[in-house]
């Protein structure tokens, strides 16, 4: 893939795709987080910087979207992402199936944590808790 491609120049670390339709979701192009994991080198990503905490968060987003597409064909994933493999090993990130030995798709609630949330200001008065489900 031309993203990829962009790799093999080391000092390449200011890119800005902005107007290109490769990195416009809208148009089907490429979300800034697989960006960021599939240009190592990249610092400055479209104008803005690519903090430390956004590339492993971006990363660890990549590998996991990835596994969930090619969990059963790893020569694909090798050939469709070419840093999959690297990223996943720097992250410690095995595949995510359940070990039950189900296959086929998930529940989406099965990825959720409950979060209850209660009121404690005495000037807000007496208020139910308040149950959340959140992203894992």
């Amino acid at each position: 893939d031309s993203v990829d491609s962009l790799n093999s120049f080391p000092r390449l670390t200011d890119v800005r795709l902005s107007g290109n339709p490769v990195a416009d979701p809208v148009r089907g192009g490429i979300p800034r987080f697989v960006l960021i994991a599939r240009l190592s080198k990249v610092e400055i990503l479209n104008g803005s910087e690519v903090k430390p905490r956004e590339r492993k968060e971006s990363e660890i987003r990549y590998v996991r979207s990835v596994m969930s597409k090619f969990h059963n064909n790893q020569e694909e994933a090798r050939r469709c992402h070419p840093r999959f493999y690297e990223l996943q090993s720097l992250h410690g990130l095995e595949d995510e199936r359940p070990s039950n030995g189900a296959a086929g798709p998930q529940k989406m609630g099965s990825g959720l944590l409950t979060v209850t949330l209660k009121c404690v200001g005495a000037s807000f008065g007496e208020k139910p808790p308040l149950m959340k489900k959140l992203p894992a």
